[in-house]
């Protein structure tokens, strides 16, 4: 898996070198393997950004990270002209000549290049995509969505998996950007993503949606200086979502003090989860079956949904009385929604799998 983390350029400070230094260090205990960083900020000189590079290139030297510099436009041509050595690859961003493509290859010692996985379509990349190999057909070749910084502006899931197959195709890894919501990267301090569902999900359901749901080889931390905080997460996700689960699935919950015997019954029944469910309602198929035999349920408790809220529709919502979900986000009340419990925040990664086939029975915490 290609984990890669972004160090971006600033003016040289002691404090900006001791954190590229403790960043790099601390991404190594997590077994990082790439950073990216860019020569082409609009808002600092080439000759700073190419300081910084070297800086990081140095400080990455003793540990087995690569190096990825995104470059493009003007910039281009004075990374050609430079005296820079160590980059192990370069993103092209845009505005790019092949002529400057091959220099860039040969003067700089290239393993390959990384292309922009979300700004061709079939055939322009199919072109580029033979160009490269023209320049060296055993050039180690990369996909890397784009970033988005402005609120609206990512990538949809039908744009994006249009993308991955396209690369798929010719046997390419591809992989995303994941925001920090601790540190978010100005101008707009709104996160880094590629899709724009992710600008506001929680770290580990990022994970999980880009292991689960897309094409995904690997991922950019595309804020900077991530905590150990946050890396903890991504790892204990990871590991978790690797873990063979056992059959039934167990998961804690507690369930609300004025549960009926007929909405605890429905329960405390093994569930499997309709694999049409959306990826942040998981609707039981096991339930289903049971509210097709008008098991009707009053009203009660229909208060807002929080994560991982157990709910069971009532009589409100007619033939569907009975029905139990597993709400994965925020929601707000609904009058047909019985809110009967709660799932415990660590099993709800256990539950991000029920694509998988797994059958879940939910264990009552004890007071």
């Amino acid at each position: 898996m290609i984990k890669s983390a972004a160090i971006y350029p600033e003016v040289i400070s002691d404090k900006y070198l001791k954190q590229i230094k403790e960043y790099i260090s601390l991404l190594d205990s997590y077994s990082y393997n790439e950073i990216f960083t860019t020569v082409h900020l609009p808002e600092l000189s080439f000759e700073i950004q190419l300081e910084c590079l070297k800086k990081i290139i140095t400080e990455a030297q003793d540990s087995k990270f690569d190096i990825v510099t995104d470059v493009g436009g003007k910039y281009v041509k004075d990374l050609i002209n430079s005296d820079i050595q160590g980059i192990d690859y370069i993103r092209l961003d845009c505005n790019f000549e092949l002529s400057e493509v091959r220099e860039l290859y040969s003067k700089l010692h290239l393993k390959g290049f990384i292309i922009n996985a979300s700004t061709y379509n079939e055939k322009e990349f199919t072109e580029f995509l033979k160009e490269l190999r023209n320049i060296d057909e055993k050039m180690e070749i990369r996909c890397c969505h784009n970033f988005y910084v402005k609120e609206e502006s990512g990538l949809d899931d039908i744009f994006a998996i249009k993308e991955d197959m396209m690369i798929k195709k010719h046997n390419l890894p591809v992989y995303y950007c994941i925001p920090s919501h601790n540190n978010p990267r100005g101008p707009l301090y709104l996160g880094l993503c590629t899709l724009e569902k992710h600008r506001h999900m929680t770290l580990d359901d990022i994970v999980a949606d880009l292991y689960l749901n897309y094409e995904a080889d690997g991922y950019l931390l595309s804020d900077m200086w991530f905590s150990k905080e946050e890396l903890d997460l991504i790892d204990k996700t990871l590991n978790s979502l690797n873990v063979k689960l056992t059959n039934p699935v167990f998961i804690d919950i507690r369930l609300d003090e004025d549960i009926t015997e007929a909405e605890k019954d429905i329960v405390l029944k093994e569930h499997v989860f309709r694999h049409d469910s959306p990826y942040n309602l998981l609707r039981s198929s096991s339930s289903r079956r049971m509210a097709e035999f008008a098991n009707e349920l009053p009203k009660r408790n229909t208060v807002k949904r929080k994560r991982g809220a157990i709910t069971i529709d009532n009589i409100l919502n007619r033939r569907y009385s009975g029905e139990l979900s597993i709400v994965l986000d925020e929601r707000g009340a609904d009058d047909r929604v019985n809110v009967v419990g709660y799932v415990d925040e660590k099993d709800i990664i256990k539950l991000r799998r029920y694509k998988e086939g797994y059958r879940y029975q939910f264990i009552v915490h004890k007071s």
